[in-house]
């Protein structure tokens, strides 16, 4: 997701972080077992699809695009789905713990159906890490991090703390 930011500056950054606050919420709402295999498994590859599109892209000289708008875009229709599967009644059914969004119950469903693990204490048991999901931002926020940085200051902050993040 840092990628995604960085690539789309201040729209992008936007997208990601009501991605991320849409994720926190389907967790707190759902707990962490319902959403987790949409979470790990769909969600997660699609990412991984879209930057792997954009490696594809960028090296065939005859499409003419802006990598940024192809990435917004993607993002875009991500957190619309997940957005409108949280929030509207017709894209949820009964789970057995009340009204979930059909598209975890579905994630989960391919997950078993694959004999992949349902939860995260199952995964985490193979080797895997889950990370928690701290929203320090809400989209649109003019101020930053580094929001008091000047220019030169800013731009040596950022690149100091920029971390590459890669996802198997």
């Amino acid at each position: 997701m840092a990628i995604l930011c960085q690539i789309n500056g201040k729209e992008g950054k936007d997208l990601v972080i009501r991605y991320l606050t849409l994720e926190q919420r389907a967790k707190k709402w759902y707990g962490t077992v319902v959403p987790w295999a949409y979470f790990c498994y769909v969600a997660r590859e699609r990412i991984i699809s879209f930057v792997k599109d954009l490696e594809k892209k960028q090296f065939q000289k005859e499409n003419k695009f802006l990598p940024s708008e192809y990435i917004c875009s993607k993002l875009r229709a991500e957190v619309n789905e997940l957005e409108t599967s949280l929030y509207s009644l017709s894209e949820q059914e009964e789970g057995g713990v009340g009204r979930v969004p059909k598209i975890f119950l579905a994630a989960r469903r391919d997950a078993k159906k694959n004999g992949l693990p349902l939860n995260p204490e199952k995964h985490l048991l193979i080797g895997e890490s889950d990370d928690d999901i701290i929203v320090v931002e809400e989209p649109g926020d003019k101020e930053s991090l580094f929001s008091n940085a000047t220019e030169e200051n800013e731009k040596k902050t950022t690149e100091e703390n920029k971390e590459i993040i890669e996802i198997d």
